[in-house]
């Protein structure tokens, strides 16, 4: 399992209805987010050799009733008390409720607890609790309290994905049995620039959405640019619909999302601008403005989208250079 194929479980467990997360009475809270470390914090740290001012866990899970927080990260593989990677699990272990609620900017009778939760490829996850048990010994041994640490392995076998967690973890112990939809797990975020930012096949699954979202818009606000000018937006009208999941995915890397996409749009429509009497984009580049002068020219329009998806997958018979989100 590849470590967006593992995102894309551990979000969908938080976001769908029949998501284990879900059941448990957890709510996804942000994909992503930075938290910041208190400047005694920080210093602490350093003097065990951790330099961390910040962290971003993969998931922000929030138990509202209950007042718990999970910190929770993706990882293919355990890795060691001494390794490069312990620095940032030390960070997410000294956010207690106190520091907690100070780097997410809440009331601090909004926290109860704040678990840490590391979620690995099948057979990885005693040796991470091992792991992390001895980096909270160290953590400690600093004068600094420690969040409860735990690590847990998603077995997935067809339709079924188990979640084994280690003896004491705090998350999926005992095991946790989930079915999961047969037609497979929606990918909820189609790319994570952080993993893949110099990978082109890793950002075709976002072009399509994309082009399938510009495709549909047309279809729909164009007949009514004949009238009056249409304003495409486009958080709006297309990364929000997109990506589900856009509203709370907080990550640096929707920037690269964001600047990417807004120049796809534009090559796209490059070729068709004839077809317009008003293209007018916005000085932030996040709005066009749109007007046709007849229905012909609508058509047009949304039939030179639609061929151009059907040239780039290869299903006219012909396969010249395409427009590539990777590229823009």
């Amino acid at each position: 399992m590849n470590p967006l194929e593992q995102l894309n479980l551990m979000v969908w467990l938080a976001w769908a209805p029949q998501g284990w997360f879900v059941r448990q009475g957890f709510e996804l809270e942000a994909i992503g987010p930075t938290l910041a470390l208190d400047l005694a914090l920080q210093r602490k740290l350093h003097r065990a050799g951790w330099k961390k001012s910040a962290v971003a866990p993969d998931l922000l899970l929030r138990h509202t009733a209950e007042g718990r927080w999970r910190l929770l990260e993706c990882k293919q593989s355990s890795f060691g008390a001494d390794s490069s990677t312990a620095a940032q699990a030390a960070a997410l272990l000294v956010l207690t409720p106190r520091w907690f609620a100070q780097a997410r900017a809440i009331l601090a009778n909004q926290v109860a607890q704040v678990e840490v939760c590391y979620a690995l490829n099948a057979g990885h996850e005693e040796a991470q609790q091992a792991a992390l048990e001895e980096l909270r010994q160290r953590v400690q041994s600093l004068g600094v309290a420690a969040n409860p640490a735990g690590a847990f392995g998603m077995y997935q076998e067809a339709a079924t994905l188990l979640l084994k967690g280690a003896p004491q973890a705090p998350c999926a112990h005992p095991p946790q049995k989930v079915d999961l939809p047969p037609e497979g797990v929606y990918p909820l975020l189609p790319v994570d620039p952080s993993i893949d930012a110099k990978d082109p096949a890793a950002w075709e699954d976002l072009q399509e959405r994309l082009r399938s979202g510009l495709v549909a818009w047309m279809g729909k606000h164009l007949p009514q640019a004949v009238a009056q000018p249409v304003a495409l937006h486009l958080e709006d009208d297309l990364l929000r619909r997109v990506i589900l999941v856009w509203e709370v995915w907080e990550d640096a890397g929707r920037k690269a999302v964001r600047r990417r996409a807004r120049a796809f749009v534009r090559t796209l429509l490059k070729p068709l601008r004839k077809h317009f009497t008003l293209y007018e984009e916005a000085p932030s580049g996040q709005v066009w403005h749109f007007q046709v002068a007849d229905q012909a020219a609508a058509e047009a329009i949304t039939k030179g989208l639609i061929a151009a998806a059907a040239r780039r997958r290869g299903l006219d018979g012909s396969a010249p250079p395409q427009p590539s989100l990777f590229e823009v």
